[in-house]
């Protein structure tokens, strides 16, 4: 892994971790609220422990500056629209092992809501990686 990559990675950890919070934080905060089960008091933590949302978002992020540098995507469309295919399978995924596992955490509507919105922040987060991979001396 080089320095690019590690860059990459914490330049997308940063879009994705102030873009979380505007988009899920702040503007759809009360629809996210009123969509979830309301059965288990408790299972949301209020507020979310940060340095592990940064964390998770780091090793997303770290994963998919590899997997970008690799398929040689250094711009920042390329990589949005390589990243944006590949986190909409990842939060897909993602969000289906919840539907599996858990009694009505999620209603339809919130699902649909979370893979779009999603898939947007990260594929943008994936072309801050694209543009990071592509500036500088050429490897």
């Amino acid at each position: 892994m080089n320095t690019k990559v590690l860059l990459g990675a914490l330049a997308s950890t940063v879009v994705v971790f102030l873009g979380g919070w505007l988009i899920f934080g702040m503007l759809l905060m009360d629809m996210m609220a009123g969509e979830m089960s309301h059965a288990y008091d408790g299972l949301m933590k209020n507020p979310p422990d940060l340095p592990m949302l940064a964390g998770w978002q780091l090793c997303w992020s770290l994963m998919l500056a590899f997997v970008l540098d690799k398929m040689g995507k250094k711009s920042f469309m390329d990589a949005l629209m390589t990243g944006a295919m590949l986190s909409f399978l990842l939060v897909l995924g993602y969000d289906l092992s919840f539907v599996a596992f858990f009694i009505d955490m999620y209603t339809t509507k919130l699902l649909v809501i979370d893979i779009v919105v999603n898939t947007i922040l990260w594929g943008l987060a994936c072309g801050v990686i694209g543009l990071v991979l592509g500036t500088g001396k050429k490897d």
